[in-house]
């Protein structure tokens, strides 16, 4: 049998004890760059209309710091500017925050329960990284570049903290795009990002690398994901220091990696869907990495798998120790329609387009192979026909000719007319065109509600839900359509 073995993921908390040489009085003042001029006794300098930072710099709590216009920040060797009040950066015009010299590089920003603070439509180039610390901020329409890993491992490093992550490119890091600790329970949203050729390093980490989370899931959805160094993997959500981890990995464009998506670790619960995962092979070697979709853990990691096109990668998807993703499942308890296009996924001249390395049944209906039949399908799936030891998977029935785009529109000349609010809360409404048969699924296949529903709208109850992402199942009329929505409480 032919073993796959995935190298761990370091995740590292740096050192929380820096010091400052000029800190705002903490007096509930809103400061700009020319009052720290004034005022700071040559910490903060400007010369032909550019502000120099010569010294450590810290915005005390109860303070604020404005930058509503578009000026250009440089910032001397190995100083750090802390923010423990409020960074307010959204100026009309892109401000820039950079190294006095960039071959010398600036330690970094550093938010410690810092409150409401905002970098927008600014870049931040040539320094040692944004640690994120007891904080939510938000990081949108920006660009970080350029960092090393003399401050913090990722160049948007998370101790604690949930931050709206948005609109942003975020390119030729040393190390992650975004990386959380093992331990450091965040739970940041990383939304509609262009991230490319990061770790730099060539360390072996991914470009988003993330530990257990906070109250909320993890969301990761509409960002384009691009490697160029051989080490550097796309996204990985780990619990390998315990806790647990809810997410949703949506919409996204991953390409060009070690690997796609790893979920490594137990008490993980993912939906993946609506991805295109393609040609993560730039290791070239299939024992240590070039999955489309990796799972390695426990029985408590779960993952429900639809609506991804995951092509031209070692291999497609592979499932190790006692993982338990589903990729398809129409009937029973789960929910799940699967709909994946998986193929031309191989390594030494054989197509593994899905590989069960693990002792466990496996559902995967409702899939397209790459192929017309249900023979040649079994040709591209390696497990229990192909060796006694492995769990057998379901993949009857399965598609063919691919997935049609009307398939995946699940939402429009439906029987669903709305559903919310979104996010939602204490309850959620739907909306039919007809009456019908609903049923909600959590994100881990549980069934939530199976009810008739009538024509109109019905308030459902869900205050004693678990925060996450919810599929509703509609049947009625002869058609069957799907819908997901989000609960924040």
């Amino acid at each position: 049998m032919k073993k796959i073995y995935i190298l761990l993921i370091g995740l590292i908390v740096t050192s929380l004890n820096l010091s400052a040489q000029y800190n705002t009085p903490g007096t509930g003042v809103d400061w700009t760059f020319d009052d720290l001029v004034a005022n700071s006794a040559g910490a903060v300098t400007e010369i032909a209309g550019v502000y120099f930072v010569n010294e450590e710099l810290t915005i005390s709590t109860g303070d604020i710091l404005s930058v509503d216009e578009g000026i250009d920040v440089k910032i001397e060797e190995d100083v750090l500017i802390r923010v423990n009040g409020t960074f307010d950066a959204t100026p009309d015009e892109e401000a820039t925050f950079t190294a006095k010299d960039p071959e010398s590089r600036f330690k970094g920003f550093r938010f410690e329960e810092s409150v409401a603070s905002v970098i927008d439509n600014c870049l931040i180039e040539y320094g040692g990284g944004i640690k994120l610390v007891d904080c939510d901020v938000q990081i949108s329409n920006s660009i970080i570049r350029y960092f090393d890993k003399e401050y913090s491992t990722g160049a948007i490093d998370l101790y604690h903290s949930s931050p709206d992550v948005y609109n942003n490119e975020i390119y030729e890091n040393a190390g992650p795009a975004i990386a959380s600790g093992s331990t450091a329970a965040s739970s940041p949203q990383i939304l509609n990002n262009n991230i490319y050729e990061n770790n730099t390093s060539n360390a072996n980490t991914p470009q988003i690398n993330l530990g257990t989370m906070a109250e909320d899931s993890i969301r990761i959805v509409g960002n384009t994901i691009t490697g160029l160094y051989e080490m550097a993997g796309g996204i990985a959500v780990t619990t390998l220091m315990g806790g647990e981890i809810e997410c949703v990995i949506k919409d996204n464009l991953i390409q060009n990696n070690r690997y796609g998506v790893t979920c490594y670790g137990s008490n993980i619960s993912a939906v993946i869907t609506n991805n295109e995962i393609h040609d993560n092979n730039i290791d070239g070697n299939p024992d240590t990495g070039g999955s489309g979709l990796n799972f390695y853990g426990g029985e408590t990691n779960t993952a429900i798998v639809s609506h991804n096109k995951i092509t031209g990668n070692l291999w497609g998807i592979t499932i190790q120790s006692d993982a338990q993703p589903n990729m398809g499942q129409l009937e029973g308890d789960i929910y799940n329609e699967g709909m994946n296009e998986i193929y031309d996924n191989g390594n030494n001249e054989v197509e593994y387009n899905l590989y069960n390395n693990t002792p466990n049944p496996i559902m995967a209906e409702n899939n397209y192979w790459g192929v017309d039949n249900a023979d040649d399908a079994e040709e591209v799936i390696f497990h229990q026909p192909d060796d006694g030891s492995l769990g057998f998977i379901d993949y009857l029935p399965i598609l063919t000719g691919g997935v049609n785009v009307d398939d995946l529109d699940a939402e429009e000349n439906g029987i669903i007319k709305s559903v919310f609010p979104v996010p939602a809360n204490n309850h959620v409404t739907i909306a039919l065109e007809s009456k019908a048969a609903v049923k909600i699924y959590s994100s881990n296949g549980a069934l939530m509600l199976n009810k008739q529903l009538g024509k109109g709208k019905t308030t459902i109850q869900t205050s004693s839900w678990p925060a996450g992402l919810y599929s509703i199942l509609v049947a009625g009329d002869h058609k069957t359509k799907t819908r997901t929505f989000l609960i924040a409480h």
